[in-house]
């Protein structure tokens, strides 16, 4: 991925940063530093937008 010389997200210092996308569209810039900590978030809220739809459907099927 490229990155660009902007502020981090994370720390906001200025650096050179990659930016990460989430499933519903924002997008974060990350610098090496934070890169794995923003990572980890991505991917808990990516996972959390699968889930949350199906628990919703199976609550309502719930009587």
């Amino acid at each position: 991925m490229q990155k660009t010389f902007s502020h981090c997200d994370w720390c906001k210092k200025l650096a050179f940063v990659e930016k990460l996308t989430y499933m519903d569209g924002f997008v974060n810039s990350s610098c090496d530093t934070c890169k794995q900590t923003a990572l980890i978030d991505v991917k808990r809220y990516n996972h959390e937008e699968l889930v949350t739809p199906q628990k919703e459907s199976l609550s309502g099927h719930r009587a």
